[in-house]
C-alpha cells in the first residue's frame, strides 16, 4: 500500500499518496524544461516573421537610438538598436563557430598605420575628434578613413571641420550613394552628386552591401553592379582617379538558419 501524507480528513483535505505526488512533481519538472523550448520556437517564428517585413526596395526598416539604453546593442559608434526579437533561452542557444584561424591580439601597431575601413557617426565635432585621436594614439593609428562620409552638405561640413581642426591629417572621408528611386536617370543624378562630393574633399566612394543583396530598381528587379544605369557613377570615379570600395559577397553564415 502506498504511503500516505498524513492530512486530517476532518478538515476536508484530500489524502494524496506519495507515489502520486512524486509523479506530479516529475511531470511539472518536464513541463518547466519544455517551456523554454516552446518559447524559443515562438521567438524564432516571430523573428522570421519580422525578417519578412521589409520596406519597398528590399530594406528592412530599422530604428536606431542615439544613446545606450538597457537591452540595446551598439551597432555603430553612437547608434544603438534593440533586438529584432526576444533573446533565446540559454537552453536553446547552441551556436556553432565556423571561425578557423589563430588569434593574435595586437594592442598597438609597431609602425604608424592607416585604418582604411572605419565607420563613424556624423557630425564630426571637435569633441568627437579629440576622443578618437586619443584612442588612435594608443593604437599607433595615424589616420582613419571614414567610409560613412555620406554625401551633400553633411559630408562637406565634416570635411571642413576636420580641415579647420588641429587634426587635419588624421581623418579622411569616402562618399556614399543613396540608392533610392533607382530608375531611368538615377545614374546621372547620383554621379552629379558624387562629382560634387569629390570636389568637396571626399577621397573615394564606398558602396554598401545593399547593392546586389537588397537594392531593387523601381520596376522591382534587383539592381546589379554591372547595370548600365550605374555607368555614370563609375565613370565619375575614373575621372577623379579615386578608389571604390564595394562588398563583393557575404559570409555563408549570413544565409544560414538562425542557430537557436
Amino acid at each position: 500500500m502506498s504511503r500516505l501524507i498524513s492530512i486530517a480528513a476532518t478538515i476536508g483535505l484530500t489524502c494524496i499518496p506519495l507515489g502520486a505526488q512524486e509523479a506530479q512533481q516529475e511531470q511539472q519538472e518536464q513541463q518547466e524544461q519544455q517551456q523554454p523550448q516552446q518559447q524559443g520556437a515562438q521567438q524564432r517564428q516571430a523573428g522570421q516573421a519580422g525578417q519578412r517585413q521589409r520596406r519597398p526596395g528590399g530594406f528592412r526598416r530599422r530604428s536606431f537610438l542615439n544613446e545606450w539604453k538597457p537591452g540595446t546593442t551598439m551597432v555603430r559608434p553612437g547608434r544603438y538598436r534593440p533586438p529584432d526579437f526576444p533573446a533565446p533561452s540559454i537552453l536553446d542557444y547552441k551556436p556553432e563557430s565556423t571561425l578557423v584561424t589563430e588569434e593574435h591580439e595586437v594592442p598597438s601597431a609597431r609602425f604608424p598605420t592607416v585604418d582604411i575601413h572605419s565607420h563613424h557617426r556624423q557630425p564630426m565635432t571637435p569633441e568627437r575628434m579629440a576622443s578618437l585621436v586619443k584612442e588612435m594614439d594608443q593604437l599607433n593609428l595615424r589616420t582613419i578613413v571614414d567610409l560613412s562620409g555620406g554625401s551633400g552638405e553633411a559630408l562637406r561640413k565634416d570635411v571642413d571641420a576636420v580641415a579647420a581642426s588641429a587634426h587635419a591629417d588624421r581623418f579622411r572621408f569616402f562618399a556614399n550613394i543613396a540608392f533610392e528611386d533607382v530608375g531611368p536617370g538615377f545614374g546621372k543624378r547620383a554621379a552629379a552628386q558624387l562629382d560634387e562630393d569629390l570636389r568637396n574633399g571626399a577621397i573615394g566612394l564606398k558602396i554598401g552591401k545593399g547593392l546586389g543583396l537588397r537594392v531593387r530598381k523601381t520596376d522591382g528587379s534587383r539592381l546589379k553592379v554591372d547595370d548600365p544605369e550605374l555607368d555614370p557613377i563609375w565613370e565619375t570615379c575614373g575621372k577623379h582617379d579615386v578608389p571604390v570600395l564595394i562588398h563583393t559577397a557575404e559570409p555563408m553564415e549570413f544565409f544560414e538558419p538562425i542557430d537557436f
